[in-house]
């Protein structure tokens, strides 16, 4: 019966530290060697192919430890949570390039989420000088792994993506056929605006100014009407699937989220760095 991950990945296997509580992978591990299959073990030595331990019946005083030596293999050590052979970082389109230039020559730490409230994410850091940074955050309260700088370029795949609501401005802001603000063209005057607020133009400027009226794309004699809103809504379906059909094949994905009220949302990804093979 496997109670943990298997340490036995062809690309690398995790290796803990001195002094470290670890589980083994598999009931058996324990089973065959008169142990407890909950009981904990502290490394004491460990070398390329096996692992030192002493049983720890108290985890939290080592002066309890039993002295008597095991030597496990390596392959049986369980890996903690958030550990893996290799990782992708999920970026935003700005930073990828600076991680691939930058935190690749730097080295990267690997911090799992401890919060089980949440998704457990996994945040990634470059090294300072060799130096560990201080947690981004209080859940991820610990180093999962750290990665030296000459293995990021075969441990990390470095992947950008782009998200966004599909709204009028994704549209190119078109104007609604039937707006009687605008006529259709999608713009309006400012001198209309004066107007249909019933006050003089230089009062209007003047609110304008004073940050008391918020006018889209506004230049000096007109602006943005807002019959722009609405845009997908008012699509018809057949438009509405050619348009997702162009999308997905540009490589978005297209998809539709019922909760805020719902609404249209598309996300692409895009590979920066693949994994040297």
């Amino acid at each position: 019966m496997t109670l943990y991950r298997r340490n036995d990945s062809p690309i690398r296997q995790y290796r803990p530290t001195i002094g470290q509580l670890i589980s083994m992978s598999e009931f058996s591990d324990y089973t065959s060697r008169g142990l407890s299959p909950w009981e904990r073990l502290r490394v004491i030595g460990i070398d390329k192919d096996t692992v030192t331990v002493h049983r720890a019946p108290h985890p939290m005083d080592i002066s309890c430890d039993d002295t008597s030596d095991i030597t496990i293999p390596i392959y049986t050590v369980s890996t903690p949570i958030g550990w893996e052979p290799r990782y992708t970082i999920h970026c935003n389109a700005g930073i990828a390039s600076t991680i691939v230039n930058d935190w690749f020559a730097r080295g990267i730490v690997v911090r799992q989420s401890h919060d089980m409230s949440g998704s457990m994410p996994t945040a990634f850091q470059p090294l300072t000088n060799g130096a560990l940074p201080g947690s981004p955050h209080w859940q991820f309260c610990e180093n999962t792994d750290v990665v030296l700088a000459e293995d990021c370029k075969r441990l990390f795949r470095v992947v950008s993506v782009e998200q966004s609501e599909i709204t009028s401005e994704t549209l190119g802001f078109p104007a609604d056929a039937n707006c009687t603000m605008c006529q259709g063209t999608g713009r309006r005057t400012i001198a209309q605006l004066a107007l249909v607020r019933k006050e003089t133009l230089a009062t209007t400027f003047d609110l304008i100014n004073k940050g008391q009226i918020t006018l889209e794309d506004m230049t000096s004699t007109d602006f943005r009407c807002h019959c722009h809103y609405g845009a997908l809504g008012r699509m018809g379906r057949s438009k509405r699937a050619k348009l997702f059909q162009q999308m997905r094949a540009d490589g978005w994905q297209v998809e539709y989220q019922p909760y805020a009220g719902g609404f249209w949302q598309r996300r692409r990804e895009t590979i920066v760095y693949d994994w040297l093979k």
